[in-house]
């Protein structure tokens, strides 16, 4: 083995954890967010990461696996700007792009719950 490949190998035996401690991070503080932040909580659950809806009447389901063609149209919809299939949000996201961003790949990353 090269002195190069020794270094390359190195590299990658710590590079590699600290990618998932990264994304560990960001998953974390993103459910902070949905949960404690925003009280997302307050209608929708998200029961592939545990999280459940603290009220009973909940809508649209498990967000596990949630994900969009359209972000930015979603991103509206959630800042009541316009409407999505005729309805809109009950409640207005007034948090910063950046955290509607992690909130949204944290539901993307997530497996959807199977129904039955």
């Amino acid at each position: 083995m090269t002195t190069h490949s020794i270094r390359f190998a190195a590299l990658a035996l710590v590079a590699v954890p600290l990618l998932f401690v990264a994304a560990s991070a960001a998953q974390e503080e993103a459910q902070a967010l949905f949960v404690d932040t925003y009280k997302c909580t307050m209608c929708h659950s998200v029961e592939s990461a545990g999280v459940a809806a603290k009220s009973e009447k909940t809508f649209s389901g498990d967000l596990g696996g949630f994900a969009t063609d359209d972000p930015e149209a979603l991103a509206r919809y959630l800042r009541k700007e316009e409407p999505r299939d005729g309805e809109e949000h009950k409640k207005t996201y007034s948090g910063t792009d950046e955290d509607l961003q992690l909130i949204l790949d944290w539901l993307s990353s997530l497996e959807p719950v199977a129904e039955g």
